[in-house]
């Protein structure tokens, strides 16, 4: 049985069909987007308008698909990864935003799709689904990780997007020790990142240590964490560009493991610490 899931806001007509699902634009598109034009705005993002603690945006495109084979929770999942693809947080049809939401195309990641990768990559999110149907668990991790991965670039301030990040790092551990049988150490950043063959960025090493190392990383959420402290300083009272690098790179290593996670091979993984945005080119 054809059903479909109505989910937006995206402002490019996208149209992909695969043997298992399609994704179209609605029919009413020119009139979803220009529904936007009067939302305030500042920079890349759509604001909470004035008054609200609650906003919700109109369904752009829909995803069709046999419900006898994908469920509304995978529908759902699909979604969500679809979206980081495009670097947006895409919502289903009633659900809202509770923070500012981006409506430009690659906010969220560092990584440019094309649209053979999102394919391929959808279809692996099938495969992933299908293969841990029996592990609730593992599915409830991964779609909490990507759905704070994006929600958590919504908060204004570096603290309190690194705070979330952190959790979500945290998350992909707990799903890699799942997945893997394995129990990581103290060094399990360092050892999550050779599992999955994603380099350790350099901006969470001590620069002490010779090998790559996640000491700084570490520190910077324990003082945060347990000590209110950011950048040495009472949380609130400092940034740095050093602060900056950090949740960066943290943001970066997390897209990295989603998509590892989902055992995407591509480009992407082996991105560093450089500053361009790289093609994701799915192998």
């Amino acid at each position: 049985m054809q059903k479909q899931h109505l989910f937006g806001w995206m402002n490019k007509r996208v149209c992909l069909k695969s043997s298992q699902f399609e994704i179209s634009p609605v029919q009413n598109f020119d009139t979803a987007i220009s529904e936007i034009i009067e939302h305030p705005r500042y920079d890349d993002w759509l604001e909470m308008p004035s008054g609200c603690t609650r906003f919700e945006l109109p369904a752009t495109h829909y995803l069709e698909v046999d419900s006898t084979a994908i469920n509304d929770n995978l529908a759902s999942l699909l979604i969500s990864v679809f979206g980081f693809l495009h670097g947006l947080n895409l919502k289903l049809c009633g659900e809202g935003h509770l923070h500012r939401t981006p409506h430009q195309l690659g906010t969220l990641v560092e990584f440019i799709p094309s649209g053979k990768d999102v394919e391929k990559v959808l279809d692996l999110v099938i495969a992933f689904h299908q293969k841990h149907i029996f592990q609730p668990q593992v599915i409830s991790l991964m779609i909490a990780a990507v759905h704070w991965y994006l929600t958590s670039q919504s908060y204004t301030h570096h603290f309190e997007q690194f705070a979330w990040q952190y959790t979500v790092l945290e998350n992909l551990v707990k799903l890699a020790s799942t997945l893997t049988k394995r129990k990581f150490t103290d060094s399990r950043l360092s050892e999550l990142a050779g599992y999955y063959k994603v380099n350790l960025h350099v901006a969470f090493g001590d620069s002490e240590i010779a090998a790559k190392n996640a000491k700084a990383l570490v520190q910077c959420r324990n003082k945060l964490m347990h000590e209110a402290l950011w950048c040495d300083q009472p949380i609130g009272y400092a940034v740095s560009q050093k602060s900056y690098s950090m949740l960066r790179s943290l943001r970066r290593f997390n897209s990295q493991l989603i998509l590892a996670s989902l055992e995407v091979k591509c480009r992407f993984l082996e991105a560093d610490d450089d500053r361009q945005t790289w093609p994701l080119a799915v192998l």
